[in-house]
């Protein structure tokens, strides 16, 4: 709950808060077709996420144009760093799911990343009073990296490697069942050793 009286605003919110740009707050899904209205309409995509498998939303942000403040952790690092997004440092902490212990369970012993919170306040700070260090563009790595046809091109790679090792290993298989049927083939036995010493 955040109380509305001055001294709390003036002690924790950034100054002239009355001023800033007012929150809305989505509580329902957005269609794939809202997407691109929302993101044309922001400067920013943030996340204080405690871990991701890979966070579509945000690269589709970095394919808009967006500039893009998030953690340094988990999925985020296989396609940001320091020189297109702000990372905010964080560190690994037990998992606290106290909400649904069904779904603590499942969670019971592994660990997730508390972003730096000071850290995303000053960033999100410099955002809001254009004080960001620059950085190249997030779009074009995501265009080029990451486009559909780049990783299409990507997995026919993976797939036609693993066929070129798969094919290989028949090869090799194909040649021990053949010298093991040939009439010819020999098969030395260990020499039989008699278990104590005949004199």
């Amino acid at each position: 709950t955040i109380k509305s009286d001055r001294s709390f605003k003036s002690a924790y919110f950034l100054p002239g808060l009355e001023r800033a740009a007012p929150v809305r707050v989505l509580r329902h899904a957005l269609a794939d077709a809202q997407m691109p209205a929302l993101y044309h309409q922001a400067t920013h995509y943030i996340s204080a996420s405690f871990g991701e498998g890979w966070d579509l939303p945000m690269m589709e942000a970095a394919a808009s144009g967006l500039k893009l403040i998030a953690p340094a952790h988990s999925a985020y690092r296989e396609y940001l760093d320091e020189t297109i997004a702000t990372m905010i440092p964080a560190r690994a902490i037990p998992v606290d799911y106290e909400s649904n212990p069904e779904v603590a369970e499942l969670f019971a012993g592994a660990h997730w990343w508390q972003p730096d919170h000071g850290a995303l306040v000053e960033s999100i700070r410099c955002a809001i009073e254009g004080r960001e260090p620059p950085q190249a563009s997030a779009r074009d790595r995501m265009v080029r990296d990451f486009s559909w046809t780049s990783a299409t091109r990507r997995l026919i790679e993976i797939l036609t490697e693993l066929e070129s090792v798969a094919a290989s290993r028949r090869q090799v298989l194909k040649h021990l069942r053949s010298r093991r049927s040939s009439p010819g083939a020999t098969h030395s036995e260990p020499a039989a050793r008699p278990d104590r010493d005949p004199s």
